[in-house]
C-alpha cells in the first residue's frame, strides 16, 4: 500500500533495561547480578565498568565499583582489579572500614603497572 511499516524488532520494546544506551546504574547493576549469578563474569563486569564510568556519583557505584574489583580479580585480570581497588580508594577516601579490606585486595594482588582509572598503563 505504500505506507510505512514498522517492522516486527520496531514495535518491539527492548526486553532487558540494561541494553538501553541510557540504562539507570539500577538496571545495570541488576542485570550484572544476573549475569554473575548465571557465571557470565565478563559481560558482569562489562555492566559494571558502565556504572563506574558512566554514573561516578550515583551511590551504586562505590558497591559497583568493589563488585567490579572482586570480578576482574576472578577472571585473573590482575591488572584491571588493582585500578579498580586502587579507584576506589581515590574515589571513596571517607570510607575507612572498606579502606583495609581493599588495601589488602591491593597487598594479595601485588605490584603492577600505573592505573589511568579503571586501565592499567
Amino acid at each position: 500500500t505504500g505506507e510505512d511499516t514498522l517492522s516486527l524488532h520496531d514495535a518491539l520494546p527492548i526486553s532487558d533495561p540494561a541494553e538501553r544506551p541510557d540504562a539507570s546504574p539500577r538496571d545495570l547493576v541488576r542485570r550484572a547480578d544476573s549475569l554473575r549469578a548465571a557465571g557470565q563474569h565478563a559481560a558482569a563486569a562489562a555492566l559494571l565498568r558502565r556504572v563506574v564510568r558512566d554514573h561516578p556519583q550515583d551511590p551504586l557505584a562505590r558497591a559497583a565499583l568493589l563488585d567490579l574489583a572482586h570480578l576482574l580479580k576472578e577472571l585473573g585480570r590482575t591488572d584491571e582489579a588493582r585500578c579498580a581497588y586502587r579507584l576506589h580508594l581515590d574515589r571513596h577516601p571517607g570510607a575507612p572500614h572498606l579502606a583495609a579490606e581493599v588495601e589488602k585486595a591491593l597487598a594479595r594482588l601485588g605490584p603492577g603497572p600505573a592505573c589511568d582509572g579503571l586501565t592499567p598503563r
